[in-house]
């Protein structure tokens, strides 16, 4: 699925249809591809914990990249506990108000602030 439909705002019941974008498509394709190689090269890189980077620019949809990864790998591999880590406030909070407004995310107190918080969400 390369569309969705989210919340505008979690306190409306308004939504919006959001389609990926070239590179969003691309990125979250390409990271299922890998994870699916057959290729020694492959194989070892998802082994070493190499996969599903891919970068983006300022503006250019992370938070939207992460959630259609995120539902191609749940589609592909039944429901995953997904971890995801960043290095600023802001970007916490948009990530955790994109995951849990559009219903990626399920458990919406489910933020770990320290290593104790990793283990039990």
């Amino acid at each position: 699925m390369w569309w969705r439909l989210y919340p505008l705002r979690p306190d409306r019941r308004e939504v919006q249809k959001i389609v990926a974008r070239n590179h969003q498509y691309l990125g979250a394709n390409r990271v299922i591809d890998k994870l699916l190689s057959d290729k020694p090269k492959d194989r070892s890189e998802v082994a070493a914990g190499k996969l599903g980077v891919f970068w983006h620019t300022q503006g250019s949809g992370k938070s939207y990249s992460m959630i259609f990864l995120t539902e191609k790998i749940t589609a592909r591999f039944g429901k995953i506990h997904l971890c995801a880590d960043d290095d600023r406030t802001e970007l916490d909070g948009q990530l955790f108000g994109t995951f849990t407004g559009c219903g990626a995310a399920t458990n919406k107190k489910a933020k770990a602030r320290n290593g104790k918080g990793w283990k039990s969400s």
